[in-house]
């Protein structure tokens, strides 16, 4: 009993202390990322989140860092449905696929041009790829190649190309 009592009183003076990984959000500084457009151009990464907020770096990490650092709120990544990459699909996969802020049921595609981010995610929350990005991350780790599926613009809505 004794050692029990120990172990949550040094648990609670470690919480006490901030010493413990968690951290506290005010759910009102929340900025839900619902599609995530990813593009690369040469050595530099944006990341979008729609609605005006975006980052740019010389990694994907340093522009997700960048992003968080640069809003009012903090992203919160778990709410993410879609990551969208655009540009250099083939050197985004391991980057997205080692990303851990990424949530693993999250769908992954390919887009050529920009769209009307509000729409695409709606259109992407009632149609499927069929590729997430832990199927990205077990491909890659087993080295098989990945086929991201591509959205393409059609005549005001759009249409997935696997």
């Amino acid at each position: 009993m004794k050692k029990i009592l120990l172990v949550l009183g040094a648990a609670a003076v470690a919480c006490w202390l901030g010493l413990l990984p968690f951290h506290a959000n005010d759910v009102a500084d929340l900025i839900p990322a619902q599609t995530v457009f990813v593009m690369k151009n040469g050595t530099q990464y944006t990341v979008d989140v729609g609605a005006g907020v975006q980052a740019v770096g010389d990694t994907l990490k340093n522009a997700l860092s960048a992003l968080q650092e640069q809003t009012a709120g903090s992203v919160f990544f778990e709410t993410c449905e879609q990551v969208v990459l655009m540009g250099d699909t083939e050197a985004l996969l391991p980057e997205i696929a080692a990303e851990e802020s990424f949530r693993p049921a999250a769908g992954v595609y390919a887009m050529t041009s920009e769209p009307d981010a509000e729409a695409l995610s709606e259109y992407l929350h009632t149609h499927h790829g069929g590729l997430t990005v832990g199927d990205v991350k077990a491909a890659l780790a087993a080295k098989k190649t990945v086929e991201v599926p591509t959205v393409q613009p059609v005549g005001g809505g759009f249409r997935i190309v696997a």
